[in-house]
Order: C-alpha cells, then sequence, then structure tokens
C-alpha cells in the first residue's frame, strides 16, 4: 500500500526523469551502444592505466597501499586522485573489467549528477519543467561535459547537489536528511578530488550565510548549523583512511612546490559565458589554461533566465552568493585567493581558482530556474512591458556572444535566439513556452558540447601496444625525458591517429596498463627526490650513466639517451641490469646528493659492490651473499640471502615511511641506501627476511573510517526503529 503511494505522488515526475533518461543516452550514443570509451587528455595518459593497475591488485585479494611499478615506487592509496576509498569505483572494477568499468563510472557518475540536480531542484520547490531544464543546463553544460576527461574531478562534481540538496532537507527538518548530508559529503570527499569536495563545503556555508542575512525563509538556526557541521565531521572521518596517508605523503613530495604554481583565471575567461572557445578549442588548440576548469558556458539561455531572474527579484540570496563565487573563480587576478589563503584553513590547496566553475554554474542555474518560473508566472504581464526586456535581455545576451567571436552564419545560433524570444511571448501557451526554452538550450548549447565530446573504440585501450612484443625481459622502463618533453604538445593527421601514437610509443603510466614497470611516472604528485634519479643519467658521461641505469634495474629505454659512439638509438635494451635486490661489499656515509653523484661516477665505485649510508654506524664491511626475491606483492617483498656473516641488502626501490624489515618474526626499521633507497642489515645466521608496507598512518585512518561507518550505522538503526514505532 505504501509503495503505491510512493508511486502514485511521484508518478508525474516519470515523463520528465525518462527525458532526462533519453537526453543522456543520446548524448553516449556512442559510448552505449558502439562500443566506445573516454580517451581524451588525462582519461587515458593518466587515469585509465593507474586505475587498471590498482584493480588488478584488489582483485588479487589485496588493498594497493603502495605501487612498486611506477616511478621506482610510490604510495598508491595516499593519493587522492586514485580512488581507492571509493566504494562505486571498488564494485565497478570488481564487477566488469577494466575497460568497462572505466567506461561506466563515467557514465553512471552523468546519470548521478543529471539525477542529483533533480533531487535538489525539487526539494528547492521548482516546478518539474524548470527542474528538468535545470537537469540539462547543469548536466551538458560545457564544464560538466569536459570534466568528463579528468574522472576524478568529474566524481566528486558529480555530488555537487546531492550534497546541497540533502542539506536544504536538513534545513527542513526532513527525515534521514542528516544521514544523508553525511554519506553524500563522505562519498564526494573519496571520489578521487578532494579540492571539489572542500569548496563545495565552503560554497555550501556561504549559501547558509547568505540565505539566513537575505530570506527571511531560508533562515537557518543554530541547532541546524551544528547537526551540518556534525554530518560534514563524520563524512571527514570515513575519508581519513585516505586522507593520512595523503597528509603523510606531502612532506616528501612535491605538492608544496606545486601549490606555489597557483593558476589564477583572467578576464578573459568570463568571455567564456558567452563563447566557450574564446581561448581556443581543446581538440584542435592548447589553450593556456587547462579547458576543463576555464569555461563557463551553460548555454546562452540560461544566462538570460538567470539575468530575468535577477532583475525580476527572485533569488535574493543568489545574486551575492554568484557574484561572491565568481570573484573567487578568478582568484589572484580578482584580488582575491592570495589573500585568503592566508587565514582561510585548507584554502592554499585550490592551485586553480577555476575549480569554482561548477559551483558558479551550480548557484546560476538555480537563479535560471528561478527567472523560468518568473517568466512563465501569468502575473508578470502586469506593469511595464515584461516582452521588452525580454527582448532586449535576450538580444543583449547572443550579441555579446557575437562580440565574443561566435560565427554569425550559425543557423543553431539564431534559431536559439528565435525559440528564446518566443519563450518570452505570453500570447503563447504555457506548455509551448516551456517547449521553446528547452529546444533553444540544445540549440544553443549541444552543438557546443558534442564538438569536443570525444571517443575511441574500446579497442583502444584493451589492445596492447606492439612495443610490448619487445619487452619480454623483466626489468624498468626508462623514458628519456626528451622523449617525453616532446609529446606534451602533439599533432597529426586527426585526433584518434594522436593518440593511438602517444599509446604506442608507451609514454609514462601507459606501461603500468600493461603489466610493466617504469622510472618515470607522470602524475601532478609524485615522491620529490624521484627527479634526482630520472635525470641522473643526463647529467653524467656515458659510463657513469651505463652504471646507474643498472642500478636502477632499467631494462629498456625509450628515447635518445646515448651509450657510446654514434647516434643515439631510440629503443635501447639493456642486456644486464641489476636486481631490485641485492648484497654489497662496502658502505660509506653519504653527503650531499651533488658531491655523492660524483662519488658514484668515480671508477672505484660500484653500484654492485658499494653503497652509501645515511647512518654512520652502519659503514664499513660487509659480506656479499647471494640474494633473491621468493615472492612478491605491491605492498610486500619476501627475501632470501644465502651466506654466512653480516650483510647489508641494498634495493633500487624507494625509502619511504611505513616500510620495515621483519627479521626472524622481530620487526626493525629500514636504513636508508644511496640517498634514497631501501637497505636492510642481516646478521649472522639470519637468511630470510621480509620488507613490508605497513604505514600507521592507514591503520589509524581505518579506525577512523569505522567509526563514521558505527555513527551512519547507529543512525540508520535508530531511523528503523522510530519508524517502526511511528506506525
Amino acid at each position: 500500500m505504501k509503495r503505491s503511494r510512493f508511486f502514485e505522488k511521484n508518478r508525474p515526475d516519470l515523463p520528465f526523469l525518462l527525458g532526462i533518461g533519453i537526453f543522456w543516452a543520446l548524448f553516449h550514443f556512442r559510448v552505449l551502444f558502439w562500443h566506445q570509451t573516454f580517451v581524451f587528455l588525462d582519461c587515458s595518459r593518466f587515469f585509465y592505466p593507474l586505475w587498471k593497475w590498482g584493480s588488478g591488485v584488489i582483485h588479487g585479494g589485496l588493498l594497493p597501499l603502495w605501487n612498486p611499478d611506477a616511478g621506482m615506487g610510490t604510495p598508491y592509496l595516499a593519493d587522492p586522485e586514485m580512488a581507492v576509498w571509493y566504494p562505486p569505483k571498488i564494485l565497478l572494477y570488481q564487477w566488469l573489467n577494466p575497460t568497462g568499468a572505466f567506461t561506466w563510472l563515467t557514465l553512471l557518475h552523468h546519470l548521478w549528477l543529471l539525477g542529483g540536480f533533480w533531487f535538489w531542484s525539487k526539494g528547492r520547490g521548482f516546478s518539474r519543467p524548470a527542474s528538468f531544464l535545470g537537469c540539462l543546463a547543469f548536466g551538458f553544460s560545457a564544464n560538466a561535459v569536459s570534466l568528463t576527461w579528468a574522472p576524478s574531478m568529474f566524481f566528486t562534481c558529480s555530488w555537487i547537489p546531492w550534497v546541497f540538496g540533502s542539506a536544504e532537507r536538513l534545513r527542513q527538518n526532513r527525515k534521514g536528511a542528516w544521514w544523508g548530508l553525511s554519506l553524500s559529503a563522505a562519498l564526494q570527499m573519496t571520489a578521487g578530488y578532494p579540492v571539489m569536495a572542500y569548496l563545495t563545503w565552503l560554497a555550501l556555508a556561504l549559501e547558509w550565510l547568505f540565505r539566513s542575512g537575505w530570506e527571511e525563509q531560508g533562515r537557518i538556526a543554530p541547532a541546524q548549523w551544528w547537526k551540518g557541521a556534525g554530518a560534514l565531521g563524520v563524512a571527514a572521518l570515513f575519508a581519513a583512511a585516505w586522507a593520512l596517508p595523503f597528509w603523510e605523503m606531502t612532506a616528501f613530495s612535491n605538492a608544496h612546490r606545486r601549490l606555489d604554481m597557483a593558476d589564477a583565471m583572467g578576464p578573459a575567461n568570463l568571455a567564456t559565458w558567452f563563447n566557450p572557445f574564446y581561448l581556443g578549442h581543446p581538440l584542435y588548440s592548447h589553450p593556456d589554461a587547462p579547458f576543463f576548469v576555464s569555461v563557463y558556458l551553460i548555454g546562452l539561455p540560461i544566462v538570460v533566465l538567470a539575468f530575468w531572474g535577477l532583475g525580476r527579484g527572485r533569488g535574493k540570496a543568489s545574486l551575492p552568493l554568484g557574484a561572491t563565487l565568481l570573484v573567487l573563480s578568478l582568484g589572484e587576478k580578482a584580488a582575491v585567493g592570495g589573500w585568503l589563503k592566508a587565514f582561510c584553513p585548507g584554502y592554499r590547496w585550490v592551485a586553480r581558482s577555476g575549480y569554482w566553475i561548477p559551483l558558479v554554474l551550480f548557484v546560476t542555474v538555480g537563479a535560471a530556474l528561478a527567472g523560468a518560473e518568473r517568466l512563465m508566472n501569468p502575473e508578470e504581464s502586469r506593469g511595464a512591458n515584461p516582452f521588452s526586456l525580454w527582448l532586449a535581455l535576450s538580444l543583449g545576451v547572443f550579441g555579446m556572444a557575437l562580440l565574443g567571436g561566435v560565427p554569425w552564419e550559425l543557423p543553431s545560433f539564431w534559431a536559439a535566439l528565435l525559440l528564446l524570444v518566443l519563450a518570452g511571448w505570453k500570447k503563447v501557451r504555457t506548455a509551448w513556452r516551456w517547449a521553446f526554452c528547452l529546444a533553444s538550450l540544445v540549440l544553443s548549447l549541444g552543438p557546443v558540447v558534442r564538438s569536443f565530446h570525444f571517443t575511441l573504440d574500446r579497442s583502444y585501450y584493451d589492445e596492447r601496444p606492439a612495443l610490448c612484443g619487445r619487452l619480454t625481459a623483466a626489468g624498468r622502463i626508462y623514458q628519456a625525458p626528451d622523449f617525453v618533453d616532446q609529446y606534451h604538445v602533439v599533432s597529426g593527421n586527426s585526433v584518434p591517429d594522436v593518440y593511438r601514437r602517444l599509446k604506442d610509443l608507451l609514454i609514462p603510466d601507459w606501461p603500468l596498463a600493461y603489466g610493466l614497470e617504469e622510472v618515470a611516472y607522470s602524475n601532478p604528485i609524485f615522491l620529490k627526490e624521484e627527479l634526482h634519479w630520472y635525470y641522473a643519467p643526463l647529467e653524467v658521461g656515458p659510463p657513469v650513466r651505463r652504471k646507474i641505469l643498472d642500478y636502477l634495474n632499467v631494462r629498456y629505454v625509450l628515447g635518445p639517451v646515448k651509450e657510446g659512439p654514434g647516434p643515439a638509438p631510440s629503443f635501447w635494451e639493456n642486456p644486464e641490469p641489476q636486481p631490485k635486490w641485492f648484497s654489497v661489499e662496502k658502505a660509506e656515509v653519504s653527503g650531499s646528493w651533488k658531491a655523492d653523484e660524483e662519488r658514484y661516477g668515480a671508477p672505484t665505485f660500484d653500484f654492485s659492490k658499494d653503497c652509501l649510508v645515511a647512518d654512520a654506524l652502519k659503514q664499513g664491511l660487509y659480506v656479499r651473499r647471494k640474494v633473491w626475491e621468493t615472492s612478491r606483492t605491491p605492498n610486500a617483498v619476501d627475501l632470501q640471502a644465502v651466506g654466512k656473516g653480516k650483510a647489508l641488502l641494498v634495493s633500487s626501490e624507494w625509502a619511504y615511511p611505513g616500510w620495515w624489515g621483519g627479521v626472524k618474526g622481530c620487526w626493525r626499521p629500514l636504513e636508508a641506501v644511496n640517498h634514497d633507497f631501501r637497505g636492510l642489515v642481516l646478521g649472522p645466521g639470519e637468511t630470510q627476511a621480509e620488507v613490508v608496507y605497513r604505514p600507521a598512518s592507514f591503520r589509524l585512518g581505518c579506525f577512523l573510517s569505522l567509526l563514521a561507518v558505527v555513527f551512519w550505522s547507529g543512525f540508520g538503526l535508530d531511523f528503523l526503529v522510530g519508524s517502526r514505532k511511528r506506525k
């Protein structure tokens, strides 16, 4: 009986929800029905290979805390963009193959974004036609569609309307609202781009402040503020399992230097409200700022409706909120950002002011829906001639688009303008006016987002590059810096041709998708000492270069790295690289990197026999032993070291907090050898050892995550018991 009442209550929504699904299916037609997938920019160069690598570890029954195959080892779970703690990603990679999981994650999150906006807009009291229009405007904005090129950012943004919708229910004292807000905020934090979740929370706090100050009915009681803060606090507890390891990683990574490279948008970016390609088309040019954080376009009709709503007295809090977020999206170029980082906790992580754009568009679409409701209201015809104002506003906005460089000969542009003008004509039936608004939006926004919705057949991921057939022996791949740099900007006969070429060349990260290991590692955040060893072969002569490549377990070199007289080859196979773990005869105390780099080049220094140690107590002579790995997982290595006497085992794998050596059931800290790598001292009679990654930060984070689950479970149980008592 209850289900039938629920169906009867929501049955009027079904045609609109079906319409949203149809638009979603039409937009993704090639992916749904032509066996294609998302490959543009970071999709293929970064996310696909690394996520596939991590899914393989999880399928083996382990949690990928560490990645030994990238950059001589790097934290994996601690990197938020790996989204290891994100339940939807875990589930889809368990159920589907890597390419299918990668594809459906983007598809379903786009549908989730559309559904979330419907949830939010209906909760704010907008009509079904207005909510439908808003779903298409926000869900198919140029920003939202371009974010699919950076999946973790897209997943995080898909939770924006759910967080705002749950917060609105909390303000209305609706049942289950606290649980909904906490859970949606937690999933947004773990979706892979936590800075977007942080900005969502800031924007939500600003909205509550402005509504309390500008709208009598929107006042937020102190108790609701405390409930909201508690919900977000429990969400942060759930995210602690990756957040604490990430916080630990920042001290050893390039994160602080990267934050100094702030990217603030200038006034020119504002022109993308009217012409998204004002700064260049992402498929055919190379804009200075990343396209997916620099484009405001949500369709010219939505801009007109937003101005109409604000100018006609609707959405009082939307104007100051939208203006504030817009200014924040310009960062230092609008004289904000720098000073905000000085006193706002955590704001220094907002390296790109364009991260605010999804929230700017969210608020703008909300103002546009208020304008659309006002436009369709019969009472609007009283007083001054509203159609004259509507016509002037429409012509003004579309005129700005022409001044911004939109080609005047586009038929869709003029058709969108005509339909939008008709939408404001009171003599037309209201249903038709809504239809005209919708058609105008589709004609204004559709051709734009379709023009850069780039996909390729799924075989692009599934087929191994031909070069893999030549890489049959164990060992790392060294992609020379010159080889990597020449592909930062690429050209070709077609966009598909360019992307197939990048994959076949095995530029950084691609080897990880096919079970290979690499020295180079393309990631916004990496261990800062990695660059020392990556560039070391280029800073020394050929004899020393060969010693370093041998020590780093490099089997293959891609790119122009000379080994002797004659031209530098583009492909070179090292016949005898050293293993990742071996035993040395002598250890000396290390000094500065520059001084030790000269010591490495001395004719008497042999990496297979000599090493440098950070601890002066460990210098001296050792007995060389025969060392081999008996087993290996991403988080552990079991070693066998046959021989007598005291031995020092040396590796070419990064030393990092959390790695421990276990000998005969006792755990001991590892030694730092050759500045940055792991070493382990074995006493006489100790022939077996295990080297395990067991970071305390992750264990503490797991405990805090479990606390969050306990909170949610207790709240859910209380809610169920209370519901039964009410019955």
